[in-house]
């Protein structure tokens, strides 16, 4: 089925090449200006493979494209407060060490937030909920 225009792809690589071709960019310029191989950009732009999140942070910045538009976040679940630490932890395109730093904590403390084994202590809570409202605040407009 082919896409037409004023349709919102609905895979990361195909929102990556999007972005891409509006630059009017080759796939080499960009793979050259992110620091990743040929083969590497192609493999995302095909879905054969995910971008890591400093891949799609710079990608997002280079194409002038939200990180949450570039990554289909929408689609990630926020039904409990560990899927909402983690879909706001990649709405900022921050890796679980970066959010460990912000938060000064361990990694393996975010890790179980979002895996829902632990909760935060109600001192983190204050500081995680104003983190959380990136979540009402973002929206996707391309």
């Amino acid at each position: 089925m082919a896409q037409t225009d004023n349709m919102i792809p609905t895979k990361v690589g195909s929102r990556i090449r999007q972005g891409r071709l509006k630059k009017d960019l080759q796939i080499t310029e960009l793979a050259k200006a992110v620091g990743i191989s040929f083969t590497a950009m192609s493999y995302i732009e095909r879905n054969i493979h995910a971008p890591s999140l400093p891949t799609l942070k710079k990608l997002s910045t280079l194409l002038d494209l939200p990180i949450s538009y570039l990554g289909c976040f929408e689609n990630l679940p926020e039904r409990t407060l560990g899927e909402q630490i983690r879909k706001a932890r990649v709405y900022n395109g921050m890796t679980i060490r970066g959010l460990a730093v912000c938060f000064c904590v361990d990694a393996k403390t975010i890790t179980n937030w979002e895996n829902d084994r632990h909760k935060p202590s109600c001192i983190k809570m204050k500081e995680i909920n104003q983190y959380l409202s990136i979540l009402q605040s973002n929206s996707l407009s391309t």
